[in-house]
């Protein structure tokens, strides 16, 4: 069944199986500096995907201290933003999971957002984080954003309607049948 034309409210109501294969965007850096620091990935993201996960993760260089507390910030860029500045009018990528904080995430690590189930219309752009820590130097970060695309179609035997159609496309999909 063809759902390239479906509202994506309507695509977020089928199962997590039912969406594309999960990939992982990472950014990682040895010797962050204190203060704000922009960071660029080259892999452009599909027209329409769901964010899942989000992992981030902070070693102080700083023995017996507690663990550092650091804000990242996501946006949706076409190209590596210069500053600040333009950072900050790009799309922001984390739209709709928290009013308040969506623009700047704050956190004491290690943080693990699991099952989100995000949608985001990327249309072809790349993500860039800002990541800034306050107090210490850190001796590390890694930040981790788990994506999967959004298929153009599923199985035929799909109804629309919720029940035994369910569970047992999701059952086929687990044990990796050809759904035709």
């Amino acid at each position: 069944m063809d759902i390239s034309n479906w509202p994506m409210d309507r695509i977020m109501q089928l199962p997590v199986d039912c969406l594309g294969t999960r990939f992982t965007i990472i950014f990682s850096d040895a010797q962050p500096a204190v203060g704000d620091d922009i960071y660029f990935n080259n892999l452009a993201l599909t027209d329409r995907c769901v964010l899942h996960e989000i992992h981030a993760s902070i070693g102080s260089s700083t023995v017996n201290v507690s663990s550092p507390i650091a804000s990242l910030a996501l946006v949706l860029a076409n190209r590596q933003p210069a500053n600040l500045t333009e950072f900050l009018t790009h799309d922001n990528l984390l739209t709709g999971i928290d009013e308040e904080t969506s623009d700047i995430q704050q956190f004491r690590t290690p943080m693990h957002l699991t099952r989100l189930k995000l949608p985001i219309l990327a249309q072809g752009r790349k993500v860039a984080l800002k990541f800034s820590i306050e107090g210490v130097f850190a001796a590390h970060f890694n930040v981790a954003l788990v994506f999967s695309s959004i298929p153009r179609e599923i199985p035929d035997f799909y109804s629309g309607h919720p029940g035994d159609q369910w569970d047992e496309m999701i059952r086929l999909m687990r044990i990796g049948a050809k759904i035709r």
